[in-house]
């Protein structure tokens, strides 16, 4: 299932205006998203283990891109999100650096 592309407002100026926000207090961003139909599932399974497992990928996923997944961020969880910053000028751009790695990994 695809998320059509949204407008996200930085999250410093906009958070408590929106519950959707750009990633980034440095510029707002175009994003688009592919996810599953079940993602409401995503942590469904055995009674009580369903919620210390949510718990952990949550912290996990905190600390790897210093979001809030626990909450404000929370509708982005099972999203493979493309993001696109267009007001992003060239000292932006250098704090960005991806990386791909394996043996078929291509940009």
């Amino acid at each position: 299932m695809a998320r059509p592309v949204m407008h996200l407002p930085t999250r410093d100026f906009f958070q408590f205006r929106t519950s959707r926000l750009s990633p980034t207090s440095y510029a707002s961003v175009d994003s688009a998203a592919i996810s599953f139909d079940s993602k409401t599932e995503t942590f469904n399974m055995a009674e009580g283990l369903d919620r210390k497992i949510a718990e952990a990928a949550c912290q996990s996923l905190n600390a790897g891109t210093g979001l809030d997944f626990a909450s404000l961020d929370a509708w982005r969880i099972g999203d493979f999100e493309f993001i696109c910053i267009p007001g992003q000028n060239r000292a932006e751009k250098s704090k960005y650096n991806i990386t791909l790695k394996g043996d078929d990994a291509s940009l």
